[in-house]
């Protein structure tokens, strides 16, 4: 399966090792916006995102805040739901879910509400 990539960008095959500054880390739900179809995209995007949202830490929950913020939420629930057959995009985006919407304050609630209605 051939994956269209920007110029010089290798974000839309490998959304956290990007160098260009558009896709990279908690901004890999751009790379899946823009390739919705392909589900390698997606499915490394969602690892990716799963990736940059882990740990607990401030900077954890930092980089969790900035992924929401970055449309990261709706782009993970538009990856399971365009490509329900491909399992590893399913396992990816679910992990990758309970990552950006884990926590017990006021902000992962309202993460956590964002994909309800995303």
């Amino acid at each position: 399966q051939r994956v269209r990539r920007h110029r010089r960008c290798s974000a839309c095959t490998h959304p956290a090792r990007s160098r260009c500054g558009r896709h990279r880390g908690d901004r890999s739900g751009a790379a899946m916006q823009a390739h919705p179809q392909e589900a390698e995209v997606q499915r490394q995007g969602c690892w990716a995102l799963r990736n940059v949202c882990s740990g607990t830490d401030a900077a954890g929950l930092a980089r969790r805040q900035r992924a929401a913020d970055a449309g990261g939420i709706e782009a993970i629930v538009a990856a399971l739901q365009a490509h329900p057959q491909v399992a590893s995009v399913q396992q990816g985006g679910c992990w990758a879910l309970f990552n950006v919407c884990v926590g017990s304050d006021a902000a992962a609630r309202a993460r956590r509400q964002r994909a309800v209605t995303a």
